[in-house]
């Protein structure tokens, strides 16, 4: 099913349209109506129904809404245990839905069903179930029916009510592909014989517009019979409705293998051990090395980084091991970073050595990945709440924990052998009992003790040189053994789930880092099923090696890099090396200006080269470990075509070709951009990779630098820079409570609208009885940017109506927006804060050229957090995401308590016990043994006492 709505904030149902099938054969295809839909719509309809027939040659129904969910959705997908398809399904089910309201497990209780007493009243249908809700990120949700109050003995399933079967097709689609499609991309990438028709949504009922809609949902049962047949080829025990992601599927296949999961098997490892080397797990390392200079580069990338560490270190003999030991590897390590080389790093034996190998050191300006609010100001706390991690000089007032791997790698690229105090392995032991060979996509045959990723890898590239294969079959196989060896071979490894979150003051858990640690969180956290910090560790302090590995050689050369990206490097290099010019670095030409050196095209392959020594895969198949991407030529490969670079911060670059003096996009970065909805529609004809707009704000920065500014400004630069947001969560619909008060469900902002999200200007002055941290202008959806400002905004926080303005410096009584070229201006500048300026100080916006790495000296006690949300980078804009979805804080309760203590006994003794008492509600007696270090006070009265203190 399908449905289309309203054009305004309500996004009310209008009409809709449904196919019920019987496996492969159509019973059934009709319209849908709201029941509150106006005459001329509703005659619309009617009229369609009567001149057109349905697909089969009969009848096209035409149903309300109430018609609907009563006779075919309750009889076809609860009676009949039918299942429900759709694509992206939470927003048309909301649509079906009478009224809402919050799920316990965080998410969205809809009610669909109700009945009229004899009054005319309507009441709650104690025999229909409801549906609930709970998205998880953007790409999956977890939908079921709830159990009724009163349950008919033959609707109970193990007791209770059937759950339902409902299959979102955007969420099955990702979890194949590991990527985000629309329907109509899903629909080519799966060879679905139907496809989308465009249209324009006017919110008007049209015979075009049904058409279109109807249209929708054959092409929404095409792609769900493709993505059928694609799954009856994995030969896993999983039920569609169960595949939300890659890593689903990837544990399935290691279900069907027979491992267990690696915890239950954890032998002598404690939780304090899982705490150390949860503490040393860092995402992949981002950073600029020269900011803001057009320089010629090689675009080199690894292949397959994570299997490949992955295989380097051997850790398929810990998915299949029997159980684990703990062995003291201290005097080893010492001897091993006290004579570490670049030369041993390059023998495949020594990774072994660094597998499951944590140190305990007292960081002392060694050079280590360091998570920090880089942007945040030391004294005010103002900046960016984001943590975000950079490779820095880091003396620490606390031991710290780091893998081996991490050592290595500051040591290669020219930081202090660090000290270790203590060092531990984790050794797998045996092979568990009853492990079975499995067949990769009903295709390959892997057996239990073979790197089921590391076949995967090989099979991939065996796949596409296969030429006997349809171009088809070569895609979506070989998309699929991608996304098994890169998910598998680490995310599963790393996974953690929030919990449903709990009411304040939230609930009392127990975790491990750098020490225990007892702490209230609103977002409880659990390790998956495979999650096993030792193993992740290990695959991402690897690559960040591997990646210190090839830089240290770019260095070795004589050369210097650009920007890193996990498993990128941009290396500054040109056909025939040399000299350019770059501010910061350490060379001179002729003129005194400073330069770099460009490596040659022969250095770089010569540097690449050496870490073939590495590949752990057969040769004839990954001949290559470290790649040139195909970004660095054209595609008939002219000798006088060089790739340029410019990059900003972390994440924030673009690469360009140079052809016949015309500059050639190759890769412009989204980043810090792709949270903004496009200005306007593509142009006719654009297929690359990236939006038109993100093309034209890169062209504008590389003209800045190159001196030649446009000097006629887009009219889209003056409107309002919004975002969308979908309102998943109770959290996000609740500053709509107001404006919802009193009407109708149709006529309320439902959960899961889509709404579009304003930016305010944190320069201009805001309105009386408005505070910038509780201010967030939203809208009605639209895609039209000159009817922004007159759309009806409100503040997200209370409902508030607001006004608002993009004139510059603002108006009086109005919000000022930030604009797109606010947006754009600010991009360009956008600093990075993890490194220094080259001359000194922090990295700055200012900061130009070669960028030396920061002295981050760590004079507080560490914060520990919890699972890191993959929008982080959004986390730092609270209009779309909230902090709690960025990651939950961990404050331990005693370390707190305790660092209180001093500042209330100097309070003692400067108003006495009994004022203490009384401010606390705690008795003096109790007073005087908490204070004297004896039990910590009761949450409550903690509170209050520290509050008394607080600076």
């Amino acid at each position: 099913m399908d449905t289309e709505t309203s054009i305004d904030e309500t996004q009310r149902l209008l009409f809709g349209s449904y196919r019920v099938y019987d496996r492969e054969r159509l019973i059934e295809e009709g319209l849908i109506a709201a029941d509150d839909l106006h005459a001329e719509g509703h005659a619309v309809l009617a009229q369609y129904v009567n001149d057109h027939p349905d697909d089969r040659g009969g009848h096209l129904r035409l149903r309300t809404r109430a018609e609907f969910v009563e006779q075919v959705l309750w009889r076809v997908t609860y009676v009949a245990r039918g299942r429900i398809v759709g694509f992206n399904l939470p927003f048309d089910l909301s649509r079906l839905a009478i009224g809402a309201r919050p799920a316990r497990n965080g998410g969205f209780t809809l009610i669909l069903w109700d009945w009229a007493d004899a009054k005319g009243r309507r009441r709650r249908h104690l025999y229909r179930p409801e549906i609930t809700v709970k998205p998880d990120g953007s790409k999956r949700q977890f939908i079921h029916y709830t159990t009724p109050p009163r349950l008919d003995a033959e609707n109970k399933v193990a007791g209770r009510g059937f759950r339902g079967r409902f299959l979102d097709l955007h969420t099955f689609a990702y979890a194949l592909t590991d990527r985000g499609l629309t329907l109509d991309g899903a629909a080519a990438d799966f060879g679905a014989l139907e496809r989308k028709t465009p249209t324009e949504h006017t919110g008007t009922i049209t015979a075009a517009y049904i058409d279109y809609n109807r249209q929708d949902v054959r092409t929404t049962y095409s792609l769900y019979r493709a993505l059928l047949a694609e799954w009856a080829r994995h030969p896993i025990a999983l039920d569609p409705e169960q595949a939300f992601s890659p890593a689903a599927v990837s544990k399935a296949y290691l279900r069907a293998i027979g491992v267990p999961p690696p915890l239950d098997r954890r032998g002598e490892l404690t939780t304090d051990h899982l705490g150390y080397y949860m503490t040393a797990y860092y995402g992949g390392r981002a950073e600029v090395r020269i900011r803001r200079v057009r320089l010629p580069v090689r675009y080199v990338d690894f292949s397959s980084m994570y299997p490949t560490v992955f295989a380097l270190q051997g850790l398929w003999s810990w998915v299949i091991a029997d159980h684990f030991d703990i062995v003291d590897a201290t005097g080893e390590i010492r001897d091993f970073l006290a004579g570490l080389t670049r030369e041993a790093l390059l023998d495949p034996s020594v990774w072994r050595t660094l597998a499951g190998v944590v140190c305990r050191i007292r960081p002392n300006g060694n050079l280590l990945p360091v998570r920090a609010r880089y942007g945040q100001d030391p004294d005010t706390g103002i900046g960016a709440p984001a943590w975000t991690i950079g490779l820095n000089a880091l003396t620490a007032e606390v031991d710290l924990w780091y893998m081996l791997a991490d050592l290595a790698a500051g040591v290669l690229l020219g930081g202090p052998v660090p000290e270790v105090l203590e060092s531990v392995r984790v050794v797998p032991v045996g092979v568990a009992p009853g492990l079975e060979s499995v067949a990769l996509r009903d295709a390959i045959r892997v057996p239990p003790t073979d790197d089921l990723f590391r076949r995967a890898t090989e099979e991939r590239r065996r796949v596409q040189q296969d030429a006997s294969l349809p171009e088809a079959e070569r895609r979506r196989l070989g998309q699929f053994l991608k996304t098994l060896a890169n998910g598998g071979s680490y995310g599963i490894f790393a996974e953690y789930h929030q919990r449903q979150p709990v009411a304040a003051p939230g609930a009392l858990v127990s975790a491990h880092g750098l020490w225990p640690i007892k702490a209230r969180v609103r977002n409880p956290e659990e390790p998956g099923e495979f999650c096993f910090p030792p193993l992740a560790a290990s695959v991402t302090a690897a690559a960040r090696l591997m990646l210190a590995l090839l830089e240290s050689g770019v260095e070795a050369a004589g050369g210097n890099s650009v920007a890193c990206d996990t498993d990128s490097l941009l290396i500054v290099a040109s056909h025939l090396g040399g000299l350019v010019a770059c501010p910061g670095a350490r060379h001179r030409l002729p003129d005194g200006r400073a330069a770099v050196r460009a490596l040659s095209y022969a250095e770089v392959d010569a540097v690449i080269g050496e870490l073939d020594r590495l590949d752990p895969y057969d040769r004839t198949l990954v001949p290559s470990l470290v790649k040139l991407e195909p970004e660095n030529v054209g595609p008939d490969d002219p000798a006088d075509v060089e790739l340029y670079a410019v990059a900003i911060s972390a994440k924030r670059y673009a690469l360009y070709q140079v052809r016949d003096g015309e500059r050639q996009p190759m890769k412009p970065s989204s980043h810090g951009l792709g949270l903004y909805r496009p200005p306007y529609p593509e142009p006719i004809g654009w297929n690359r990779g990236w939006r038109a707009w993100i093309d034209e704000v890169w062209a504008g920065v590389i003209d800045g630098l190159e001196g030649s500014e446009p000097t006629e400004v887009p009219a889209w630069h003056h409107y309002p820079a919004v975002s969308q947001l979908g309102i998943t969560s109770p959290l996000l619909l609740a500053p709509f409570r107001g404006v919802n008060a009193g009407k109708a469900y149709a006529d309320q902002v439902k959960p899961f609208n889509f709404l579009l999200v304003g930016h305010i200007d944190p320069l201009a002055a805001l309105p009386d009885g408005l505070e910038r941290d509780r201010l967030v202008p939203v809208a009605p959806y639209t895609t039209d940017g000159n009817l922004l400002l007159g759309l009806r905004w409100r503040n997200r926080r209370d409902g508030q109506l607001l006004s608002v303005t993009t004139a510059p410096g603002g108006k009086p009584g109005t919000v000022r927006l930030r604009t797109y070229g606010d947006v754009i201006a600010e991009h360009r500048w956008h600093p990075e804060h993890k490194s220094g300026d080259p001359g000194e100080g922090r990295g700055c916006r200012t900061s130009v050229g070669v960028l030396p790495r920061l002295h981050v000296i760590a004079d507080r006690l560490p914060v520990h957090i919890g699972k890191e949300s993959n929008r982080l980078d959004e986390v730092e804009d609270a209009a779309t995401v909230e902090a709690n979805d960025g990651y939950t804080v961990y404050r331990d309760e005693r370390a707190e308590w305790a660092a209180t203590l001093p500042g209330l006994r100097r309070l003692r003794d400067e108003k006495g016990w009994r004022y203490l008492a009384g401010a606390s509600g705690l008795s003096e007696r109790e007073l005087r043994y908490a204070l004297n270090g004896g039990k910590v006070p009761h949450m409550e009265a903690r509170a209050r006492l520290i509050a008394l203190v607080a600076p």
